[in-house]
């Protein structure tokens, strides 16, 4: 589909601008302006399909390695088995119900034991200082990182 695109020239110096202006600001002329109008065909790019070939969902083998387990069993069994390792999981849910606890827990389990699964949280909350006094209260000596809102 061709998009119309229209252009302002200065006929002196051939400056050009989206909108028609009084003087140029490039040569300082009145008046100078002409409007030219520019269509452009959006070119379609496509991936070369000779090398593509479909396969069989039933024939793909399903690699369970990649799964971590929380330490919580339910948790895991939510997740589908554990947190998959580079996923992002977003936990949602009304205040208090204890959202930062399970997501401490899970760091405590997934850091612990020699493991070397670095483990970030990404929360929204506007005291960065309420989830370490949580973490300090929870007894868990694991490094874990979190990214508050504004860093």
């Amino acid at each position: 589909m061709a998009k119309v695109k229209t252009k302002w020239i200065c006929q002196n110096c051939g400056y050009e601008t989206a909108k028609s202006l009084g003087k140029c600001p490039e040569c300082s002329s009145w008046g100078s302006f002409v409007e030219e109008i520019e269509q452009t065909t959006a070119q379609r790019t496509s991936l070369p399909l000779d090398d593509i070939k479909p396969c069989l969902i039933d024939e793909i083998t399903i690699d369970h390695s990649i799964r971590v387990s929380t330490g919580i069993e339910e948790f895991d069994r939510v997740l589908g088995g554990g947190l998959v390792q580079g996923s992002l999981v977003l936990l949602a849910g009304d205040p208090g119900i204890g959202k930062s606890t399970i997501l401490l827990q899970t760091g405590k389990s997934v850091c612990s034991g020699g493991k070397k699964n670095p483990l970030c949280f990404r929360r929204r909350i506007r005291l960065p200082d309420k989830a370490a006094r949580r973490k300090a209260r929870s007894k868990i000596r694991q490094t874990l990182y979190l990214f508050p809102d504004k860093f």
